[in-house]
């Protein structure tokens, strides 16, 4: 009720509504918002095996947000799973799991709290924040919503189901093309694969049985170079 009421207050354009809301004593802010500055959290996707090294060993709030983070990974996990373990130590890519779901969405958001962390430390505050699939769970917290210990549990089971599902055969497949000519093109194998995302009038996200898909994009590749 007090998000719905925040919003509509937003909406209507009135001046007691707070542009954004910031865990106060989660992360200390010092200044005002600078200008009309917004930061995006960022799904799956950009991650690489030593994003955020460099930061880790050279900036102090960084590695302090980089080991609280890790610390509740631990302490969820029952000690199994280690952030850093995952997002430091490996010497090299091929030493790196950064790219199995299960380590790439805690390394993400580890990172993402991590640098908002720093950026305010340097007095630059956004007046927006937005997030996508595993940014919103960034931004939920920047903006107050989550605390630590349940930013952390849902990023630890979310991307431990996801990752066992995509281990079963599931795929997921991007489409520049609208939503109805996706359903043209699904005519036949809508029990095996279906619309995930409208991402945009043009854009949509696939996702089912992997070989389905495969045939998918070899049939548009033919017909659609």
């Amino acid at each position: 009720k007090q998000l719905q009421s925040q919003l509509e207050s937003y909406l209507s354009n009135k001046t007691d509504c707070p542009s954004i809301i910031f865990p106060q004593e989660q992360i200390p802010l010092r200044h005002q918002a600078n200008g009309n500055i917004c930061f995006i959290y960022s799904g799956q996707g950009p991650q690489w095996w030593a994003m955020g090294r460099q930061l880790f060993f050279i900036e102090p709030i960084f590695r302090q947000w980089i080991e609280k983070i890790d610390a509740e990974f631990i302490s969820i996990s029952n000690n199994s799973f280690s952030l850093i373990k995952h997002l430091i130590e490996p010497e090299n890519e091929n030493d790196s799991q950064i790219n199995q779901t299960n380590v790439a969405q805690p390394a993400i958001l580890a990172v993402q709290i991590a640098l908002t962390a720093l950026w305010l430390s340097w007095g630059i505050r956004p007046k927006i924040i937005v997030g996508h699939s595993v940014g919103e769970v960034a931004a939920a917290f920047v903006a107050g919503r989550l605390t630590l210990r349940e930013t952390v549990q849902v990023i630890y089971h979310r991307s431990r189901v996801q990752n066992y599902n995509t281990n079963q055969g599931g795929r997921m497949l991007a489409l520049l093309l609208s939503e109805k000519d996706t359903m043209e093109l699904l005519n036949g194998v809508e029990d095996q694969v279906q619309i995930a995302a409208i991402n945009s009038p043009g854009s949509v996200t696939l996702g089912g049985d992997g070989e389905v898909l495969e045939n998918i994009v070899n049939h548009l590749s033919t017909n659609r170079p």
